[in-house]
């Protein structure tokens, strides 16, 4: 028992140490004869038919980039590859990104003028004709995602590689858009905070106010003869930690968590109005358990089914 319990402390003190990267879903190819990884710096096609694997795109045609994850647009025209990634608490977040386009057989990197390192969760539009992403005015700290620097979702169009930026700040850098803080990552799970609808038409997205909240600064006594700050801390009255579109509506499925996380409600909001209806509620004297995430569905963790009449929980 001893020798089991001092293996199981290193392994909690190991995943700690090193950034990783969240493994994707499978993409499969449109017949699901084979689906893609990653295989010597390459995307490949392997197959589940019995034939040989299939390089789609080598580095070489992306600047010799290293690749990290990848994703395609709908049409599976264009590859969306993220690279020269940085970690952010757990993860490797941040990083840059290239869109590489099959029939023009050229590679762009998006957010050209950002911060090198300085994008997130970036995404192809329903018809693939931009990225979205979001970005700091301000990448200097890999520590501290949010709380030191203003965060704001991004649009670039795909021809004119213009760039739109879509929240504001307000000049404070205390109101997170399109992403999280630590807390929500830590109980929820939650890091990708913006979605779009399925024309492509609106993006929904969370917005974090902390600037009612003080900092509270973690004080590292070890590492120094004279201590220094780390971290800054936030909070929130409630949490919203599950947010998705319905299956081809201008309407939200939101739920809403107590910070004792044991009364969930469960809205729709329409996206036009603003208003919003209860759509179901739950207590337990202990606590409401989150749903995990589906696959595709990263944020939410509800299945649709019967054409989005209905959902598992």
């Amino acid at each position: 028992m001893k020798n089991f319990l001092l293996l199981f402390y290193f392994f909690i003190l190991s995943s700690n140490i090193y950034a990783r990267v969240l493994p994707q879903d499978i993409i499969w190819n449109d017949d699901e004869s084979g689906y893609y990884i990653i295989k010597d710096n390459s995307i490949v096609l392997v197959s589940t038919q019995g034939e040989d694997d299939k390089t789609i795109l080598a580095s070489s045609s992306v600047n010799n980039v290293d690749f990290k994850s990848f994703n395609f647009s709908v049409r599976k025209d264009k590859l969306l590859i993220f690279t020269n990634t940085v970690k952010v608490w757990r993860y490797e977040t941040r990083g840059d990104y290239w869109v590489y386009d099959f029939n023009t057989r050229k590679a762009t990197k998006i957010g050209a003028t950002m911060p090198e390192s300085s994008l997130m969760f970036a995404k192809f539009s329903p018809d693939g004709s931009s990225v979205a992403y979001v970005s700091k005015e301000n990448s200097s700290s890999d520590k501290i995602r949010n709380s030191s620097t203003s965060v704001n979702i991004y649009i670039e169009d795909l021809k004119t590689n213009s760039v739109k930026q879509l929240t504001s700040s307000n000049g404070t850098k205390k109101l997170i858009n399109g992403t999280f803080d630590w807390v929500y990552e830590e109980e929820f799970g939650c890091r990708d905070g913006f979605l779009f609808n399925d024309s492509g038409t609106k993006i929904a997205f969370w917005q974090i106010d902390a600037n009612q909240v003080r900092d509270f600064f973690m004080i590292n006594n070890t590492d120094s003869i004279y201590s220094y700050t780390i971290l800054p801390g936030e909070s929130n009255k409630f949490y919203l930690p599950r947010m998705t579109w319905l299956p081809n509506k201008d309407e939200l499925m939101i739920q809403q968590l107590n910070r004792k996380q044991n009364h969930s409600k469960i809205f729709i909001a329409d996206s036009e109005s603003g208003q919003s209806r209860l759509l179901m509620e739950e207590t337990d004297d202990a606590w409401v358990d989150l749903r995990s995430s589906w696959p595709y569905q990263v944020q939410a963790g509800w299945k649709f089914i019967n054409n989005g009449k209905e959902f598992l929980l």
